[in-house]
């Protein structure tokens, strides 16, 4: 999972709200670290059967760091790994907290070394919860299996056009009483100025089958649906749709996770 321990350390212990932990209830974490791994052609399986070191490496330590990984299964042959805080300050205590752990960064050490023979390139990314653009976020992701993920870099000066639109959105998906949830975060560091990612969460890939646009049409007007796609046209530079189904073998989970669904076991 990390090529260089301590530049792209991703897991460290947490003490409130990890992401795989999320319920209903306490919604998704306010900063969000994304370790992303490109890996090697020919290398995806080989890869896989490395990863389910680290899980394995925490769970002799009896630590208590969870994380998610996910596997792209659309656009790049990429893995993710994603950790959740309550703030950037606690990010930087359990930083400093598993640095400290001899044994553990010692097998972290060998395993990260491991990484370089399926790994062609990593990067960090951190990013920050924007609730106000997010649509019924809290949901129980032991009952999850795939992850939608749309990036959308906005064009220099038009991050504002993003709040605009994603707000119509969500107001239309409001109106409507649509079925759905999304999680917003805005890219703070490791992408271009101006990046924001879209959670979806799936159960199953037949999400993909329903089309809420005419709903959210209706719910919205012409006019609205009218200023959405200027919004949209006038500020977004790039936007990227990919499918990621979750990796429970190289996932880090805790047991209340795993009692919850059999997936995760």
């Amino acid at each position: 999972m990390h090529r260089i321990l301590r530049t792209t350390l991703l897991l460290t212990a947490v003490s409130a709200g990890p992401l795989v932990a999320q319920t209903a209830a306490m919604g998704p974490p306010p900063v969000l670290w994304i370790q992303r791994e490109l890996v090697k052609p020919g290398k995806s399986y080989a890869h896989n059967n490395w990863e389910k070191g680290w899980p394995a490496a925490f769970g002799k330590a009896n630590w208590p760091t969870t994380y998610i990984a996910m596997n792209a299964i659309s656009g790049a042959s990429e893995s993710w790994f994603l950790i959740g805080y309550p703030s950037f300050d606690a990010m930087e205590k359990d930083l400093a907290q598993t640095d400290a752990n001899a044994p553990l960064t010692a097998e972290m050490n060998r395993l990260s070394a491991g990484e370089t023979e399926f790994v062609e390139t990593t990067r960090g990314v951190l990013a920050q919860f924007v609730p106000s653009l997010s649509y019924r976020p809290g949901v129980d992701l032991s009952k999850m299996r795939f992850f939608e993920v749309i990036t959308y870099v906005m064009k220099p000066g038009h991050e504002a056009d993003f709040a605009k639109a994603a707000t119509l959105y969500r107001d239309g998906f409001t109106k409507g009483n649509i079925e759905g949830n999304w999680s917003t975060y805005r890219v703070a560091s490791g992408l271009a100025e101006g990046t924001y990612l879209v959670f979806i969460p799936m159960r199953s890939l037949s999400a993909l089958d329903i089309d809420n646009m005419p709903a959210m049409s209706r719910a919205l007007g012409p006019d609205q649906m009218s200023a959405l796609g200027k919004l949209v046209s006038d500020g977004v530079a790039t936007s990227q749709r990919q499918i990621f189904s979750l990796n429970p073998k190289a996932s880090y989970v805790s047991r209340e996770m795993k009692a919850a669904d059999a997936f995760w076991r």
